[in-house]
């Protein structure tokens, strides 16, 4: 995205107690300022696209780009020759894609579970 934009009503999915009154500037693709946001939600959202993937990669003798569909195509070939697979994460994960892991989870047979286990609860 470039230019610059304004978002109202912005969820934050850090901690868990998902505040959705955030107001999250942006100019040229890059989270400029946050309202409304704690010390936590302030440090992520600034720091979000400091290090983030842009392109899906796989280890292929380190890592390498490929498209979407051969990624998850290799997740899902992953799972499906797992024996006790497990989801875990899920902390900075929206509700929408975690219903998604759930139901991924019992389709293959897997636990699931996130930080809560060991430090967000």
């Amino acid at each position: 995205m470039v230019g610059n934009r304004s978002y109202t009503a912005v969820v934050c999915p850090f901690c868990g107690c998902l505040c959705d009154d955030l107001r999250v500037s942006v100019q040229d693709g890059r989270i400029v300022d946050i309202l409304n946001g704690c010390a936590l939600a302030n440090s992520r959202f600034r720091q979000i696209t400091k290090h983030r993937l842009t392109r899906p990669l796989v280890r292929a003798g380190g890592s390498k780009e490929v498209s979407y569909d051969q990624a998850v195509d290799r997740a899902a070939e992953i799972m499906d020759s797992s024996d006790h697979p497990l989801l875990y994460g899920w902390a900075n994960t929206t509700c929408e894609a975690q219903r998604l892991g759930i139901r991924i989870a019992e389709i293959v047979g897997a636990a699931i579970d996130d930080t809560s286990s060991i430090c967000h609860g």
